[in-house]
């Protein structure tokens, strides 16, 4: 008889040295031999065999396994081709058990290459026996020592299998592949997917699974792979999280402290804070750990913190924020000890150009120091420092009023018997505000301030020898006199300075020292402005070269230097060297570890879309093609904040995300804490030029990590939301994607002064028009970028004259007039004029080819997504009345999008078969105030919320969201004529087919249960007629709806339906519309207005989106959303833009409408963003 012991092969070398379990590898046969319960419906007589071999198998008896696996062989052989899946079943599970009776790996490849050939030729892609055969061959690669080769598979079979039934079993087996390799980072990535998608998976094998990566753990540890330890834990915590066998959570806080440690002791100080934070949350801290926690807050706090001046810290991000870490767990908010950590971790953090999350670092510092007298004795430096950050961020009076209050608050503490500051840091002191005094155009006070910094430098050498950073004082007190000097026209002597602060440097600083770089970057500059470029540009040339050697290609401080250097080689004519340095930056700004500066970097790449249209003619087309892609890094606009409440919101509603997601973020983390330690090398004198060759070459691959990340985000779906790779249209690919009679125009407004730059003809600004057949390129004839910001705020104005942001003149008179019946003739209250140039301006440049355009998408940069473009109006003509005047809507359907790749997400969306669902959902339970007759709602009355109501951003929640306060969005003004507009609607459909939600029933909780049990994506229509909140609009962290709000917030119920939770929903709406105020508002009040809810509705499935740019009139909303709604579903559902457009123009050409309705602050702020 024969022995029916699995013979040693595959399962003995999957379990060799404790990779991977026995138990593990069984699984594993029953997923790639094509199991019971994942068949991809193979006859029967196959199927019948294959679960007869797995369960012979599995008993042990291995001979009569394989007896049947032959069989089904044999038979699956005399199948026809067309049958691949069952084929491929059969080939599958015979090669598995050959791997693991020992034969020769090449029969089992014979075998699977069969497999794959026939389920190729079949168009059997994908499928589970495909995918069984790819992570076979990958397992066969893994263990032949072809590491590439098995990777390459695997990424390849994942991506394959995600978007399939079977991506759990898919990710173990992955898991399991890498593992073996020794991947474990992606091993436990990989792990991570499989237990947050479905972690019964593992259910049977978790504990070998446990064991074996311990021992894999012990291992690294020993032999000193700090790396590889903490990905195994990572594993591990990720198994203690699926499994219920750590109640207490004894284990997770015992592997977290390990991580801790292993990182401490690895000088790996920022994710071993985050580690520590961790551990903190797992349990109350004994007294000993309390004891342990307080002296290491003393302890890192005075590693960490330089007693030196305000400019000159060289601190390291991660060991400064391990400071904060520590003095944040003594839990005494008025700790100084916390405010001076968030000082140095601000320092760290204005060292990367990170300027707002410095800011926010030194605000909280200010409010603990605030707290105590001993922290008041320091509170100026902290002021002083807020002062210079907002002179970096151009904020001057901002920066002038709190140095005042640094002034009054040193003061205070010498009054109360702090000591003085050292003279050296007086004296930066001074010139910090003599940079302020230039930039305010204050020359001779700035003169002033830079001789009181020369004479507090010389007092301070001559009290003992100076260190080589505040010799390097000397050069930047020089450097300021100089810009002083220019701004007082005293141009010979500027130039003379300018150099001896070039000398005085190159004495002062280590040689390749950034320092050195930016200063002669700066001299070079200011030389090339006073019209010696011939002397200026080789010293920024230096400048740039050296800080390219001493820094990666992609911080800030390389490309700024960069930058500089192409913008003077551009007032000196030299396009061809402006262009091959702008191309540089461009393409380093694209890295991923920086994608939340993007919106600082649209000036790069708009200057670089310039030149690129400029040298159009003189190539082979690509020129304009590469300005298209360039314009599109413009309109990744999400600030960091938003993007960050985004990722924890996506990553709680899809498990299946959250360990992408986690690792992304702690990549970005690691890159700039890495960042921080290599320019911290420079604070000394280089003695380990290696270190930071390390750490740069580290860098490099944390980039080619990240790449990988962002394409995996991409692939499953959230490239719309900002978060994953950028992946910018062709004009080609618009082409395909337009319809016949469309348009899509964007704009490069570089904003070049034509009097600096020689050879732009009037204006640098362009329009560019795609249409399915061609491409126009036009001047926008407005010069000036912040002209042509004011001209269009200006005008918004005048058309939202229900506006309260706009002031109280004009806008309030009018609207009082019309109210009260004083005026017969709007056009007396609107320019049309002003419109009319406007239009001329930003279209005119393409007007020819817009003839033939019936439905123009706009893709508007950042601050012209406030432009009503539907009021502009295409001659100055004025006709009898205001509402017979030429509208740009007469000849155009209009829609907006936040970017032009948003296209390719909207036409990718399957068409859905209309069910004629509506869900309408308004008057939510906030204010005072009845029910309203809907016979009769004033036609002037406004949605809008009060100036003046409170801070309506509650504190973080446990896990970094923010909520809002529950209590003060209930003093928000009651809408009761919305529930009109919500009722009105629901009448359009027929009976059965509305649901509606109104009063205590319009709350988030109610929305969100309906996304999850589906039948969210049954609606095609969805209505919210509510407040919208723009982002920092009393405080609120991300635009959003205000519903019915709770008793009490929490992560699933605050009363604020923001964009983040948003994007979690699961849509196949053809119209969102959003009758609300300011929903048109995006992560900030001055830029991005349409990345935030519209991009969120967008990612969840939606097709358009009806916001409104302004506060509306009720009987307005009223009118467009339900005569956009009775023309839609007339139009059978298939165009909104025109459905939209034939309201509006039904409203200006009624016979009844009064001058209210005739003018567009009436019919203008609906404006469609998205496409059908």
């Amino acid at each position: 008889m024969a022995d029916e012991r699995p013979a040693p092969g595959a399962v003995e070398l999957l379990t060799r040295e404790g990779v991977i379990s026995r138990p593990i590898a069984l699984a594993l046969l029953l997923f790639l031999s094509g199991g019971a319960g994942l068949h991809a419906d193979p006859t029967a007589d196959v199927k019948a065999l294959v679960e007869r071999s797995v369960d012979a198998y599995r008993a042990g008896a291995t001979q009569s396994a394989i007896d049947l696996a032959e069989q089904a062989e044999a038979l699956a052989r005399s199948m026809p081709a067309a049958e691949a899946e069952a084929r491929a079943t059969a080939f599958v599970h015979r090669a598995r058990l050959l791997l693991l009776g020992g034969d020769p790996p090449e029969v089992a490849a014979a075998l699977l290459d069969e497999a794959l050939r026939g389920l190729t030729d079949a168009g059997a892609f994908p499928s589970e026996p495909w995918l069984g055969t790819m992570g076979l061959l990958a397992e066969m690669d893994a263990n032949a020592g072809r590491v590439d080769s098995a990777r390459a598979r695997v990424k390849e079979f994942m991506q394959t299998a995600r978007p399939t039934p079977w991506r759990a079993p898919a990710a173990a087996t992955a898991a399991s592949i890498h593992f073996r390799l020794g991947k474990f980072a992606d091993a436990a990535l990989l792990l991570e997917e499989t237990l947050a998608v479905d972690h019964s998976v593992l259910a049977a094998v978790y504990g070998d699974v446990f064991v074996a990566w311990a021992r894999a753990q012990e291992a690294a540890e020993v032999e000193g792979r700090i790396d590889d330890a903490v990905a195994l834990i990572e594993g591990r915590l990720a198994i203690l999280d699926a499994f219920p066998v750590d109640p207490d959570k004894s284990g997770r806080r015992a592997l977290l402290f390990g991580k801790f440690y292993l990182l401490h002791e690895a000088a790996r100080y920022g994710a071993a804070a985050d580690a520590l934070r961790l551990w903190a949350k797992t349990g109350q801290p004994t007294d000993e750990e309390l004891g342990f926690i307080d002296r290491m807050a003393t302890l890192t706090l005075d590693y960490a913190q330089l007693s030196g001046a305000v400019e000159l810290r060289s601190v390291q991000l991660d060991y400064a924020e391990l400071a904060v870490a520590f003095t944040e767990l003594v839990g005494d908010t008025s700790d100084p000890r916390l405010g001076w950590a968030l000082r140095e971790r601000a320092a760290a953090e204005k060292g990367l150009d990170r300027i707002a999350t410095s800011t926010q670092s030194l605000r909280q510092a200010a409010e603990v120091l605030a707290r105590t007298e001993e922290g008041r004795a320091g509170l100026h430096l902290v002021l002083s420092d807020l002062a210079a950050n907002a002179w970096v961020e151009g904020k001057l009076a901002l920066s002038r009023d709190l140095y005042a209050q640094a002034d009054a608050a040193y003061q205070a503490a010498l009054t109360a018997g702090a000591p003085p500051m050292a003279t050296i840091d007086r004296a930066i002191e001074s010139v910090n505000r003599a940079n302020l005094a230039v930039d305010l155009g204050d020359g001779a006070s700035a003169l002033r301030l830079a001789a009181e910094a020369r004479a507090l430098f010389q007092q301070d050498a001559a009290q003992g020898e100076q260190k080589w950073n505040a010799r390097a004082v000397g050069a930047r007190i020089a450097a300021v006199e100089a810009r002083a000097l220019a701004l007082t026209g005293q141009w010979t002597k500027a130039i003379g300075t300018a150099l001896d602060a070039v000398e005085l440097a190159r004495s002062s600083y280590p040689e390749g020292h950034p320092d050195l770089a930016r200063a002669l970057v700066n001299a070079g500059d200011l030389v090339a402005a006073t019209g010696e470029a011939a002397k200026g540009i080789p010293l920024m040339q230096e400048g740039a070269e050296l800080l390219a050697r001493a820094l990666p290609a992609d911080t800030p401080q390389v490309l700024g230097a960069q930058l500089k250097l192409a913008l003077v080689q551009l007032t000196t004519g030299d396009r061809a060297a402006a262009l091959d340095v702008l191309r540089r930056v461009a393409e380093s700004r694209k890295a991923p570890a920086y994608r939340d500066t993007l919106p600082e970097a649209a000036f790069d790449f708009e200057t670089l879309a310039w030149l690129l249209l400029e040298d159009r003619h003189r190539g082979d087309g690509q020129s304009l093609d590469d300005a298209f892609e360039a314009l599109q890094w413009t309109q990744v606009t999400r600030s960091a904040e938003a993007l960050s409440q985004l990722e924890t919101r996506i990553a709680s509603a899809d498990a299946g995300l959250a360990p992408f997601l986690k690792r992304r973020q702690d990549l970005v983390e690691e890159h700039r804490r890495t960042t921080s330690r290599v320019l911290a090398a420079y604070a000394g004198e280089l003695a380990d030029p290696p270190a930071v060759v390390t750490m740069n070459a580290r860098l490099a691959e944390i980039d080619a990590t990240l790449h990988g990340i962002d394409a995996d985000l991409a692939a499953l779906g959230l490239e719309v939301t900002g978060i994953a790779a950028v992946r910018p249209l062709s004009i080609a690919e618009v082409q395909g994607l337009l319809r016949q009679g469309e348009g899509l125009i964007t704009f490069a407004l570089p904003g070049l002064s034509p009097s600096r730059v020689p050879g732009i003809d009037a204006t640098s600004n362009r329009a560019i028009l795609v249409t399915r057949n061609g491409v126009a390129v036009g001047r926008v004839a407005e010069p000036s970028r912040r002209a042509l910001d004011d001209r269009v705020r200006a005008f918004r104005c005048s058309v939202a004259v229900s506006d309260p942001g706009c002031g109280r003149h004009l806008a309030a008179d009018f609207r009082g007039a019309m109210i009260e019946g004083g005026v017969t003739d709007a056009r007396d209250y609107f320019d049309l004029a002003t419109a009319n140039r406007l239009y001329l301006d930003l279209f005119g440049g393409v007007a020819d080819a817009l003839d033939d355009v019936e439905h123009l998408i706009v893709v508007p940069p950042a601050d012209l997504l406030g432009l009503p473009f539907a009021a502009l109006v295409t001659t100055a003509e004025a006709p009898p009345r205001l509402g017979a005047a030429s509208w740009l809507i007469r000849d155009h359907a209009l829609s907006v999008l936040p970017s032009v790749a948003s296209l390719r997400t909207l036409r990718g969306f399957p068409s859905p078969g209309m069910r004629g669902r509506y869900l309408g959902v308004g008057d939510p339970v906030i204010g005072s105030g009845g029910p309203v007759d809907c016979a009769s709602i004033a036609p002037a009355a406004l949605r809008t919320a009060s100036e003046d109501h409170p801070y309506l951003s509650g504190p973080d929640a446990a896990d970094g969201l923010r909520l809002a306060d529950p209590a003060a969005l209930r003093l928000l003004p009651r809408l009761p004529d919305t529930a009109c507009e919500v009722e009105s609607i629901g009448r359009l459909f027929s009976p059965g087919q509305s649901d509606i939600l109104l009063g205590p029933e319009a709350r988030e909780t109610e929305i969100k249960r309906r996304s999850i049990d589906g039948r969210l994506s049954e609606y095609d229509v969805i209505l919210f007629a509510t407040h919208g909140l723009m982002t920092g609009e009393s405080g609120t962290a991300a635009p959003g709806l205000v519903l019915t709000p709770p008793e009490q917030a929490t992560p699933d119920d605050d009363g604020l339906l923001t964009a983040a939770e948003i994007a979690t929903f699961d849509l196949s709406a053809r119209l969102i519309v959003l009758s609300a105020c300011n929903t048109a508002a995006g992560e900030t009040q001055a830029a991005d207005g349409l990345s935030g809810i519209a991009r969120a509705f967008f990612h969840a499935g939606a097709h358009a989106v009806l916001v409104t740019q302004w506060s509306v009139y009720s009987d307005a909303a009223l009118r467009v959303s339900t005569g956009l709604l009775s023309d839609f579903a007339s139009s059978g559902f298939a165009e909104s833009a025109q459905s939209l457009r034939r309201t509006q123009l039904a409203i200006l050409e009624d016979p009844a409408s009064d001058v209210l309705r005739q003018h567009p602050s009436y019919w203008a702020p609906f404006t469609l963003v998205g496409s059908d």
